[in-house]
């Protein structure tokens, strides 16, 4: 939806994963991290890709949508008390690990630390959203977007509540409007641009679906321009270039580049858990 708790969680990352956080989780992000993986060439299918060029390690808790920008002037989370951090980023691995519970848990003990931030309601939002209680979700989201209007965690987590419903032009004009708002080139905008693609070919408008495919770059900032080639593959029914495609995505980027871009999958049901 989930941005993914930090898209859905401290981006509200987070995974079926929403927002995540979570949004983010839905669910609440962390800043935009700018050591997004370049790779060398573009992994077609049939080809051999070129790994990404010194990938940084993966941060902590990262999530549905953790990579995405905050959007404002929201006080950056490396800014808030140590205790504070380390309870938000547990919150975060819990629910990247569908542990909601353990999820929560540390979400109440973090406000127990500083009132209610942008930060754990974002994460309760991306985690109420993924369990499909979407009024308690926006509510949450809502409640963030008071105490700072521009955070895009939230933001992005709402969008993904009329996606989840089949509400697919909804959640493209929720998007729209959060794509006109992120600057040209920022990785936010792949990202947008990849989910409002999947909205077109949600609803077989293939003309359209392929007018936003062929707006990401390539080479990319991140893993669009794989996932948006597999996702068009599979609905024009060649499933071995849908396999090619996830293959390579796997080849180049790290798991943590790549959940923003599979969480979508899962919930849709073409990709299956293990």
């Amino acid at each position: 939806m989930l941005a993914k708790i930090l898209p859905r969680i401290i981006h509200c990352a987070m995974r079926p994963t929403l927002a995540l956080l979570i949004p983010f989780l839905a669910a609440c992000a962390i800043a935009q991290d700018d050591t997004t993986p370049k790779p060398g060439t573009a992994p077609k299918p049939g080809e051999k890709p070129a790994p990404a060029e010194n990938p940084p390690p993966a941060p902590v808790g990262n999530g549905a949508r953790s990579d995405l920008p905050t959007g404002g002037r929201v006080q950056k989370i490396s800014s808030l008390p140590s205790r504070y951090q380390f309870l938000l980023t547990e919150a975060m691995k819990r629910f990247q690990l569908r542990d909601f519970k353990g999820a929560l848990d540390y979400a109440d003990r973090a406000d127990q630390v500083l009132p209610p931030t942008v930060w754990s309601l974002n994460v309760r939002g991306a985690i109420a959203i993924e369990q499909r209680d979407f009024e308690r979700g926006y509510k949450f989201c809502s409640d963030a977007l008071k105490l700072e209007p521009g955070f895009f965690p939230a933001r992005f987590n709402i969008c993904e509540i009329p996606f989840l419903q089949e509400k697919y032009a909804e959640a493209r004009g929720l998007w729209l409007k959060l794509f006109v708002s992120v600057k040209p080139g920022e990785s936010s905008a792949e990202l947008l641009t990849y989910r409002i693609f999947l909205t077109y070919l949600l609803e077989n408008d293939f003309d359209h679906a392929n007018e936003w495919m062929e707006k990401i770059p390539f080479p990319s900032q991140t893993p669009a321009y794989q996932y948006a080639h597999a996702a068009w593959s599979r609905q024009k029914g060649d499933l071995a270039k849908w396999d090619d495609w996830l293959r390579s995505a796997a080849y180049v980027w790290p798991e943590v580049k790549r959940s923003e871009f599979t969480d979508v999958l899962f919930q849709l049901g073409w990709l299956k858990r293990e």
